[in-house]
């Protein structure tokens, strides 16, 4: 069975949100629209809320225009899949979308199948986008192995693959179902464990060769992930 695709339409005009759902509800079972909005701060709300796979989303709106909710959405972590629209062949939009990973940008007025076409050539593009998902992935992760030594945090890893912080957490989070900060620590603690149980390194030692600046600091952490201090795990 085909996964229902969601998609949340943000568009002042109520004629074309409904010429829209008409289309999409019409055409076919694989898209469904779940919501919209008429304005760009009413239609942020409500996608980080429901977190639609697509996002169609008009330029010129009231309130909050589309470039404005697109990067918003992007600092709060969300990862939908962008679809612009605009009824003005205005190439200085398209060059202020690109940094928020958009998808597509529609030129008013849509036919039908045009609409469809880029949707459906949108969820086509999985298995290329899957790939580069994965490379990110093991990017991310190599890094965090590489580096992981030199207290590096959040922001350093953001700033190796050029992504938003939020927006990496939260794809980090949705591939593996983990933080990605719990993932720095679990590579710190599981190297603690080893140095303590084959070295004769002082504590503090090992928590600087960790990146971490106050020992008393990587001791409370090291307790959270195993359930005792770094002491009694040497003594075992």
């Amino acid at each position: 069975m085909t996964a229902i695709v969601s998609v949340f339409i943000v568009e002042d005009d109520p004629l074309a949100v409904e010429a829209i759902t008409v289309t999409i509800e019409r055409w076919n079972d694989v898209f469904r629209v779940c919501g919209n909005a008429h304005n760009g701060m009413e239609g942020l709300e409500m996608i980080l809320r429901i977190q639609p796979d697509i996002v169609i989303t008009d330029i010129k709106m009231p309130v909050m225009d589309g470039l404005e909710l697109i990067e918003r959405l992007r600092k709060h972590g969300n990862a939908s899949k962008i679809v612009i629209l605009s009824a003005y062949r205005d190439f200085e939009y398209v060059r202020r979308a690109l940094p928020f990973h958009c998808s597509n940008y529609l030129l008013k007025p849509i036919t039908e199948e045009k609409l469809m076409d880029t949707l459906y050539a949108m969820i086509n593009k999985s298995d290329a986008t899957q790939k580069d998902e994965s490379y990110l992935l093991k990017e991310i992760k190599k890094f965090c192995e590489d580096n992981y030594h030199k207290g590096i945090t959040l922001e350093n890893i953001s700033d190796h693959v050029h992504l938003n912080k939020n927006y990496l957490s939260s794809f980090y989070r949705k591939k593996t179902g983990e933080n990605l900060s719990d993932y720095l620590t679990g590579l710190r603690m599981e190297k603690a464990k080893e140095l303590l149980a084959s070295t004769n390194m002082k504590i503090t030692q090992i928590a600087a060769s960790l990146g971490y600046r106050t020992p008393s600091h990587s001791g409370k952490v090291f307790k959270d992930y195993t359930g005792i201090t770094p002491e009694q795990y040497r003594e075992r």
